[in-house]
């Protein structure tokens, strides 16, 4: 039986990718971006599925970055985007491979897209290999 009030937003599926590559040491790496369903009489409900798999150590912090302007360019920095002010990290030390999902209330905005960052330690093989939003309403 399907219910209309949740829905899942595949980033990966979205980008048209099995993965998203996270070697590069202190190198954010960025989502494609997608849109924040709009809110009715009450707020959703968010969680965050994510899981990074790799042949060596995984060290990575995960944010969500929101906007309210389609970015110039998904896979780079950009100004319009930005970590909202008293926003909570998703996670800022992953270290293992094990599936994760975290409740999250993002502001409101119209976009949002994920920021990974590997820190010191993060083997170069490390990609994220599921990065989805769970929404209920």
């Amino acid at each position: 039986m399907q219910d209309n009030n949740n829905r899942t937003i595949d980033v990966l599926k979205i980008a048209g990718v099995s993965s998203i590559a996270v070697a590069t040491e202190d190198t954010a790496v960025y989502s494609k971006h997608f849109p924040l369903p709009a809110s009715d009489s009450s707020a959703p409900f968010f969680g965050i599925e994510y899981q990074a798999t790799s042949a060596g150590n995984v060290v990575l912090k995960i944010e969500l970055e929101q906007g309210n302007l389609e970015p110039t360019n998904d896979l780079a920095a950009d100004g319009d985007y930005v970590i909202p002010d008293g926003a909570a990290e998703i996670n800022d030390t992953v270290t293992d491979e094990l599936v994760h999902i975290k409740a999250y209330t993002p502001a409101a905005t119209s976009f949002a897209r994920f920021k990974i960052t590997p820190d010191t330690g993060n083997d170069a093989s490390t990609v994220i290999s599921k990065l989805k939003v769970k929404v209920i309403r």
